[in-house]
């Protein structure tokens, strides 16, 4: 068998989705064989963890809600997520660089509503793109 794998999704009482997932080793990798109860047991932990980390985004989606964002209408956009991933640090950078637009981010301060990790709070006003070859009506 090529592998296996497992994505697991959680919907917070809000209205927050949640996802994990793990894979199996391919076969012939030269790594030792997998059982699936154990790609389970490292699905279900990643989820917890997605779930500590708490935010409206999970780590996954960082990025894609900060390209949202900073291509979006020239207004303030925010939302809070649980600590920024290597990924997501890199492509702030890339907006940067690519867009000349520079994300506010702040921890959160009320520490009565903390739970799980830290949280940062991500702030920028889009650049108001728009797709020029669409035909206006």
């Amino acid at each position: 068998s090529p592998g296996f794998g497992l994505t697991l999704i959680a919907e917070s009482t809000t209205g927050v989705f949640y996802s994990a997932e793990a894979m199996s080793k391919p076969s012939g990798s030269g790594d030792d064989f997998v059982v699936p109860e154990d790609v389970a047991k490292q699905a279900c932990f990643n989820l917890f963890e997605e779930i500590n980390r708490g935010g409206c985004v999970d780590s996954n989606n960082q990025s894609l809600a900060c390209l949202f964002m900073a291509l979006g209408p020239t207004d303030v956009s925010k939302f809070k997520t649980g600590p920024l991933s290597p990924y997501t640090i890199q492509f702030l950078r890339h907006i940067e660089d690519f867009l000349q637009l520079r994300m506010k981010l702040e921890t959160e301060k009320d520490e009565n509503l903390q739970l799980g990790t830290h949280k940062v709070i991500v702030t920028c006003v889009g650049i108001g793109f728009s797709n020029m070859s669409r035909s206006v009506s």
